[in-house]
């Protein structure tokens, strides 16, 4: 999160936008990797499994960045998992290393994939060549999976959320849930204007 980082970011952006048949279409999209070398532990990407689960209906909506539909074929590239790993919660409370893990989602067409040797890739953004909506997903992104492994991490509450949780539909108009949105980046978020920010976004706020 460094200032140099965004500008490059918007500079990439300029450039493209001025490059004559460039055209980001229902085609597009933008995966973020991140190092899986912020997790030293298997629990933490437990924990990211079921904050995934638990707010996978806000993540995607948030991911449609200015658009309120999803890109085409997300469901096919990017499949919702909630039910799934919800289906497995036992499996998951036992297994003993990352690759029993990996053995559970061996598909790296999910929107949240373990797959890769070396990082953590999430695949649900649609594309855009807007440098705001880059930077509030990739906020997002880093927020998301480091909450999974802070002391802030409220095992309490997310235990409470399972406990109560009911199946999420995910199709192509994810209904707004403001207040549960605002409970994931109340979560997340210590920064109060990364906050906003993903707040806006998921709302289709114009800024």
């Amino acid at each position: 999160n460094r200032k140099s980082y965004w500008k490059e970011i918007k500079k990439v952006c300029c450039t493209l936008k001025s490059l004559e048949n460039i055209e980001i279409n229902g085609n597009c999209a933008i995966h973020i990797h991140t190092d899986k070398g912020i997790y030293m532990h298997l629990e933490e990407y437990i924990n990211l499994l079921k904050l995934w689960m638990l707010y996978e209906d806000i993540i995607y909506r948030f991911s449609y960045g200015e658009k309120n539909e999803p890109r085409y074929l997300i469901f096919k590239y990017a499949k919702p998992i909630s039910y799934y790993i919800y289906s497995i919660l036992d499996k998951l409370d036992r297994v003993e290393t990352f690759e029993d893990l990996i053995k559970l989602f061996n598909d790296r067409r999910l929107g949240l994939n373990l797959t890769n040797a070396s990082t953590i890739e999430v695949r649900t953004y649609n594309g855009t060549l807007n440098e705001n909506i880059i930077q509030n997903e990739v906020l997002f992104n880093e927020n998301l999976l480091y909450y999974a492994k802070t002391d802030r991490f409220d095992r309490e509450f997310i235990d409470y959320k399972i406990r109560m949780y009911s199946n999420i539909f995910i199709n192509d108009s994810i209904i707004e849930k403001t207040t549960k949105a605002q409970e994931l980046a109340n979560l997340i978020f210590n920064d109060e204007l990364d906050r906003d920010s993903f707040l806006s976004q998921y709302c289709k706020r114009k800024n």
